[in-house]
């Protein structure tokens, strides 16, 4: 089976998933196509530019012989993931019934009123609702992908769950992890963290807010923050106001590596965005790290990965229902050990680029013979 995959360039996100389409199909088989160059922002934060680095990427944006292969992959390869590519034309390979996939994160993730944007209902049909008697599918990486295409005619049931796929730490104790998590907070002094942009959807006022009414309740604990951003000076005010240097520590940016290191020292991790966060990648991380975690449900990979009450729990509200679940962890040190224990299975387990391109393979393999996805439940089962 030959599988191209288009996007704008390699990233760490996609990286994972690739390697394994290598693994499972070999060099010749699997290419992944750049559209672009790597922004120089991102270089200059430290990002490396991966579609140097691995022979797999074919480099459309250079034009030439790179630019021609980009375009007759999309004609003769047996299966196409389409993701963050702008520049590839696939109508003519659907019309000629190659199986095709769009990747998307959710589409109305400024509200529902976009539904009356001519603009967006003319593009959203030349993308996805006139081809949906053909051989496109849609690989969600978001829960709400499949209900925003409804709204705009394309089937549900061509939509599968999928998502982004970091890579995943094994841990061979992983008792031994949760019993260092506790060492380094300690039963007295629980461990808080939260990473993410200073920016107005990721909400980083909500761990204050949170922090703010612990303390007042007289609870032990402290906060870490990592991350910068435009309200880095707002946050800051914000800690002052409320008298809580002593309680949270912003740490500024870090490299990915030191990031992961901070999520196997802390019992819980805090995820505030709303529904502007499409996937949220930290969630894989800080559950693959045995955090246990409160999120938002309105971020994109909550319904999919986070089972309520098992490997963490959701807040469908505001901050202050989002305190509550954080004082039910801080309440409890063995649901906090039961739920990390569970998130890091689900990750090491479920939702990992392996088990996902295993399960892709075969949900390709069942298209072309007429069926349907075998899975219940994790990547590639229905959206």
């Amino acid at each position: 089976m030959t599988i191209t995959f288009y996007s704008n360039f390699l990233n760490d996100h996609q990286l994972p998933i690739c390697l394994e389409f290598l693994k499972n199909v070999g060099e010749e088989n699997f290419h992944f196509v750049a559209d672009e160059r790597i922004a120089p922002d991102r270089i200059a934060f430290g990002f490396e530019d991966m579609n140097e680095m691995y022979p797999f990427v074919v480099k459309a944006y250079e034009g030439g012989q790179s630019e021609e292969l980009a375009k007759r992959l999309m004609i003769d390869s047996d299966v196409v993931i389409i993701g963050s590519s702008k520049n590839m034309p696939y109508k003519e390979r659907i019309n000629k019934g190659g199986l095709t996939f769009r990747y998307n994160e959710r589409f109305l993730k400024s509200g529902d009123y976009r539904l009356f944007d001519l603009r967006l209902q003319l593009n959203m049909y030349k993308e996805f609702s006139c081809y949906r008697n053909k051989s496109l599918y849609m690989l969600c990486a978001s829960a709400y992908t499949s209900r925003d295409l409804k709204l705009f005619g394309f089937p549900k049931e061509k939509c599968y769950k999928w998502g982004y796929f970091p890579f995943v730490y094994q841990y061979e104790d992983i008792g031994a992890l949760l019993i260092k998590k506790n060492s380094y907070s300690n039963t007295k002094e629980v461990s808080l963290l939260w990473v993410g942009r200073f920016i107005d959807w990721k909400h980083p006022e909500i761990p204050i807010k949170i922090a703010n009414k612990l303390v007042r309740e007289g609870y032990k604990f402290k906060l870490n923050m990592i991350g910068i951003g435009p309200m880095k000076e707002q946050i800051h005010n914000l800690i002052k106001s409320y008298q809580l240097d002593n309680v949270i520590h912003l740490l500024g940016a870090m490299p990915p590596a030191e990031v992961r290191k901070e999520m196997e020292e802390s019992e819980i991790f805090l995820f505030t965005s709303d529904k502007g966060e499409g996937w949220g990648a930290v969630l894989n991380e800080s559950l693959n790290s045995a955090c246990a975690v409160v999120a938002n449900h309105s971020i994109g990979s909550v319904p999919f990965v986070l089972n309520h009450t098992v490997n963490g729990l959701e807040y469908k509200k505001n901050w202050k229902d989002a305190y509550k679940q954080v004082k039910i962890l801080i309440n409890s040190p063995d649901l906090r050990k039961k739920m990390g224990r569970a998130g890091y299975e689900t990750i090491s387990k479920t939702w990992n680029a392996s088990n996902a391109v295993v399960r892709f393979i075969c949900l390709c393999n069942n298209l072309k013979n007429g069926q349907e996805t075998v899975y219940v439940d994790g990547p590639c089962s229905k959206a």
